[in-house]
């Protein structure tokens, strides 16, 4: 990366994808450097929806897998 280079990360997630036995959806990675997008799924992270905290971004912490992220 050079210096003038502007980049960005967001974590959501992917609601449309949700597992219909267990009812979790997995969580995705937005990559933005310069403009260019990218989105990929965070491997092995899966939550129930209620779990997410959309004002913060971020998985509430009565989720048991949230425990050490």
């Amino acid at each position: 990366m050079y210096v003038e280079q502007s980049q960005s990360i967001l974590f959501f997630p992917k609601r449309n994808k949700r597992n219909l036995k267990t009812g979790k959806v997995p969580i995705y990675a937005r990559l933005k450097i310069d403009g260019r997008v990218s989105d990929r799924v965070v491997k092995g992270v899966h939550i129930l929806p209620g779990h997410w905290d959309t004002g913060n971004k971020v998985v509430k912490a009565v989720d048991p897998q949230s425990q050490g992220f």
